[in-house]
């Protein structure tokens, strides 16, 4: 994954203020896989590429507006 990315990401699941319900819905997977990158279960760096590109995607977005 890239840095810039990972960045993005860790804005997105940390820094935006949003909750796990709101992420999923704008990303398209559940609850349960941002819930668990949130409270550390599972590792950024082990995200998969689908689901790294889409938060990244929504950075994005949300930086237009």
């Amino acid at each position: 994954m890239l840095e810039a990315s990972e960045e993005k990401i860790r804005w997105v699941l940390f820094e935006s203020g949003l909750g796990p319900n709101d992420i999923a819905k704008e990303v398209g997977t559940s609850r349960q896989a941002i819930s668990n990158f949130q409270s550390g279960r599972r590792k950024i760096e082990k995200m998969n590429f689908q689901l790294a590109s889409s938060i990244s995607d929504f950075y994005d977005r949300k930086a237009e507006k």
